[in-house]
């Protein structure tokens, strides 16, 4: 856990984790809700940790919401289920 945390922070600037500036686009603006998670956050954190394991085929969103992280998921290949 600890390896995959430090590949978390690796050569991040400071302030990197904010995405204070990115809106939403796309698929992501589909529907109004009020909780969404940060597509190129969950993007990102989906990323590297499948770089980390490459042996992950599946993500398992139980609790999907507005289903960024389906849609992330999908995006990198990865077989989503919500």
């Amino acid at each position: 856990m600890e390896k995959l945390i430090e590949l978390i922070f690796k050569n991040k600037e400071e302030g990197y984790w904010d995405f204070k500036k990115v809106h939403s686009v796309g698929i992501h603006k589909i529907a109004n809700y009020p909780a969404t998670m940060v597509p190129d956050m969950q993007y990102e954190l989906i990323k590297i940790i499948a770089e980390y394991d490459g042996n992950i085929k599946n993500v398992l969103d139980p609790f999907h919401g507005s289903g960024v992280t389906l849609v992330e998921s999908k995006t990198l290949g990865i077989q989503p289920y919500g």
